[in-house]
């Protein structure tokens, strides 16, 4: 017998007089809430149906008119928010957080089509860096590991791409990415969130190391030894006898 079968059927109980309200709340009391672990078909559901509508509207992108290329993505994100809202209500949440997820993975390729549709300038990141703010927004509203996930691999994704493709660092997606998901680990704090958000920064540590072209290994040597003479007063070493130790 699991907690969520009680807390369904135990009301009727009370009301036929089976048991009291009193053995209800002793009965649930033996069956703690069990930690809800973070759902991979949700996740996959929502990346899958993602990329294969996606891959079936570009196929056919360039013959669409403009109007019906903008309704569509409205229609899909709308529809996308609204059955993840509908679900929620319904008490089905690994199903509600993954058409949320659905819905901003449809978000930022609305932002991408857009920009090709109408002939963006490509080294403008400031609607990739919306698309991580929609991101931190919906894991605030709706407090889901799927969506913190998302957001994260999204920010990894955007800065990848201004340092692949631009050279630059964005240091927006940065800030959204260590100020915005780091507070809310620290009001929601949970390990599998405390991962994904450590393996997020320490990606973006790693593509900032990248484009500043720093360097790491200096940390790796001891300062150079240097040599004192017979007569014992501290002189600079000769040229090649100063020599980097390793720890």
């Amino acid at each position: 017998m699991s907690r969520k079968f009680l807390e369904t059927e135990s009301p009727a109980w009370v009301s036929d007089g089976l048991i009291s309200e009193e053995q209800r709340q002793k009965l649930l009391a033996r069956y703690p809430p069990e930690a809800r672990a973070l759902g991979l078909l949700p996740l996959l559901g929502s990346v899958l149906v993602g990329l294969s509508a996606l891959s079936v509207v570009a196929a056919n992108w360039q013959a669409l008119p403009a109007v019906l290329r903008l309704a569509l993505m409205l229609g899909s994100l709308t529809g996308a928010y609204a059955a993840g809202a509908y679900f929620l209500r319904r008490g089905n949440p690994d199903l509600g957080h993954g058409l949320i997820g659905l819905g901003l993975i449809l978000f930022g390729a609305s932002i991408i089509l857009t920009s090709q549709l109408y002939q963006a300038v490509g080294y403008d990141v400031s609607g990739l860096v919306a698309w991580v703010v929609a991101g931190v927004a919906v894991s605030y509203v709706y407090g889901s590991r799927l969506l913190v996930l998302l957001t994260v691999v999204i920010g990894a994704a955007v800065q990848t791409y201004c340092v692949e493709a631009l050279g630059s660092f964005s240091y927006a997606t940065a800030v959204m990415v260590a100020g915005g998901m780091g507070y809310y680990w620290w009001r929601r704090p949970d390990a599998v969130s405390s991962t994904v958000l450590a393996t997020g920064l320490l990606w973006q540590i790693g593509l900032y190391v990248m484009v500043m072209h720093l360097k790491i290994t200096w940390f790796l040597y001891r300062p150079c030894s240097f040599t004192r003479p017979a007569t014992g007063s501290p002189t600079a070493p000769a040229p090649g006898r100063c020599r980097a130790r390793p720890w």
